[in-house]
């Protein structure tokens, strides 16, 4: 379904909603033993026949291969990056696959957040995160060989996991205007239940960190109750990216020798070029026998010509431009709040921002 139209399943669920025995199959296993079995037999020293369309079929040999991730999303929300993926998918429908907000790499990455190091063993967790990578690397499919991850957005929050995990795979942030991603958020009105408000009942402590940093500097610890939503909803978001920002910033500094930084930020209004012209080809590391070709490169153009969000009655509609009119509807409180809340953290991703 992916491969086919990635924009009418633009996210993990959509794909399992559309799988008919995805809600009454399911199993639950040891991970570690599972990992055990799964590496056994893709090191050679496990059954090497089976047949995955006919379990009591095992005459057929099965090549299993492993596929590398090539680069992983994370987000702001509300910014684009369902675009990212949807071209990601289509550029190269059936040579690529890509998870788009699963839940099994996030819930990998939150193992330790919010623990204290005591509580928690950063390093496990990070090697919890590679084997849930491993396992949804792993295909028998002969034209798969790129492999992507987009992680929910709260994911960020914990990308200090990632970046142990894989520090040396490439990942990308995606952001965009804060007025416009506020208004993403306004369609219904901010009150408790938009997605940005949800942390009021369990901030997490960047939040809280933000939050005193836009008030007095850090000085003084400021009430999270006494915030509006649209105030909430600005500190939530300028949290995610600040996480960004933190994680960009440790690795600047542990990489003083100028060695390669493998993250970068991408502006929304960058998007779709900036995916064949810079993050592919540079950043993912896609040149050689990787290298783009130009059907790839219309496929990406034909992706982004519809809704990212193409469910139902806006399937393959035409997408049409919106932030001009998400900037002229803004509200005087939501401007306020993303200039308070989320300018500073924006003004730094455009400076670390490779290819602007």
């Amino acid at each position: 379904l992916q491969k086919k139209n990635p924009s009418t399943v633009p996210m993990f669920k959509d794909l399992i909603s559309q799988s008919k025995d995805c809600s009454s199959n399911q199993i639950k296993v040891d991970l570690k033993d599972i990992m055990q079995r799964v590496k056994g037999y893709d090191n050679g020293s496990g059954p090497k026949k089976s047949n995955l369309s006919d379990p009591d079929n095992v005459e057929e040999d099965v090549n299993v291969k492993v596929m590398e991730p090539k680069g992983f999303v994370f987000h702001e929300t509300r910014c684009g990056s369902t675009l990212v993926a949807n071209s990601l998918a289509g550029f190269d429908p059936l040579a690529n696959r890509v998870y788009s907000e699963s839940p099994p790499p996030v819930t990998a990455l939150k193992a330790c957040t919010g623990k204290s190091t005591k509580d928690c063993d950063n390093e496990k967790a990070a090697q919890v995160f590679r084997d849930v990578v491993y396992l949804m690397g792993r295909t028998n499919d002969t034209h798969e060989r790129n492999l992507f991850f987009k992680i929910q957005s709260v994911g960020v929050q914990s990308i200090s996991t990632f970046t142990k995990a894989f520090p040396t795979k490439p990942w990308m942030f995606v952001y965009r205007d804060s007025v416009e991603v506020m208004m993403s958020h306004y369609k219904n009105g901010l009150r408790n239940g938009a997605v940005c408000t949800r942390a009021r009942h369990h901030p997490p402590p960047i939040l809280q960190q933000v939050v005193n940093d836009r008030n007095d500097g850090g000085r003084t610890t400021t009430s999270l109750s006494k915030l509006s939503n649209a105030e909430f909803c600005a500190a939530h978001l300028a949290s995610l990216c600040e996480s960004a920002i933190h994680e960009y910033v440790a690795i600047a500094k542990a990489n003083a020798s100028g060695d390669h930084h493998y993250g970068t930020f991408i502006n929304y209004n960058q998007l779709p070029n900036v995916l064949w012209e810079s993050i592919l080809p540079n950043h993912f590391g896609m040149k050689g026998e990787l290298a783009l070709t130009q059907q790839n490169i219309e496929n990406i153009q034909k992706v982004s010509g519809v809704y990212s969000k193409g469910r139902a009655k806006k399937a393959n509609q035409e997408w049409t431009e919106d932030s001009t009119k998400k900037q002229q509807n803004a509200p005087s409180n939501v401007q306020e709040a993303a200039d308070k809340y989320m300018k500073p953290c924006f003004d730094q991703m455009e400076q670390y921002n490779k290819y602007k």
